[in-house]
């Protein structure tokens, strides 16, 4: 027997409340988008609400990559500076981070 595929909606209700939020906010500018473009292709582009939503989270894995890449890239280049004034890096709560970090 078959695994059952998850819904999108219920993948986003398991997301911690912020990234709910982000996906709300985010979903509604993508489904501005969809409508604008459908407009501008003197089309009705005729999306599930499934479908839809699929191009949501992707959109929204898309900005979480690159707000975790810009994240990682910030935290390196501190490191090094930290270390051209003779420390091995700096630390956020219990996280050390040093310009080796993966």
């Amino acid at each position: 027997m078959a695994a059952e595929i998850p819904s999108i909606s219920s993948i986003v209700s398991q997301l911690p409340q912020r990234l709910q939020r982000r996906f709300e906010s985010l979903g509604k500018y993508i489904r501005g988008v969809i409508d604008e473009e459908s407009n501008n292709l003197d089309a009705n582009i005729a999306l599930s609400t499934e479908d839809t939503q699929l191009i949501q989270l992707a959109a929204l894995i898309y900005l979480l990559d690159s707000f975790f890449r810009a994240g990682t890239s910030s935290a390196r280049n501190a490191a090094t500076t930290f270390e051209q004034f003779g420390l091995s890096g700096f630390q956020v709560g219990s996280t050390t981070f040093t310009r080796d970090n993966q």
